[in-house]
């Protein structure tokens, strides 16, 4: 495995810590500032700013639990695609039962100046049935 792969592993493993915190602003310092989210049924999530309120929104309202399951990497110099299965347990903090949510996801990460890889792109939906 290369340095790349090991840091981009490392990247989805300090954003799975990040939600599970409830640490939205952890969550915003791993995409890029121009980083933008497509979720299915839902308006694109476009830059940092709006990842951290978003996510501090969420997170106040919801326990998020977010597992990825990798299914493939590609490394090309300071660009990576990253596709594979996105577990999601949610649960209400106003109480209720916990709802599981799974997702395919397509992402796109960039290395930047600093020598970090960052989510830059996303793409998530459901899979059929």
């Amino acid at each position: 495995m290369s340095t790349s792969e090991e840091e981009i592993r490392k990247l989805f493993a300090a954003w799975a810590d990040a939600v599970r915190r409830s640490d939205a602003a952890a969550v915003a310092s791993l995409v890029t500032e121009d980083a933008e989210f497509w979720s299915q049924g839902a308006a694109p999530l476009a830059g940092r700013a709006m990842v951290e309120t978003t996510m501090t929104t969420f997170l106040g309202q919801y326990e998020l639990d977010q597992q990825f399951d990798m299914e493939e990497m590609l490394v090309s110099g300071d660009l990576a695609i990253v596709r594979g299965l996105e577990r999601n347990r949610v649960v209400a903090r106003s109480g209720g039962e916990p709802r599981e949510v799974l997702q395919r996801a397509f992402c796109v990460l960039r290395r930047e100046m600093d020598g970090r890889w960052r989510f830059a792109r996303g793409m998530t939906n459901q899979p059929p049935g």
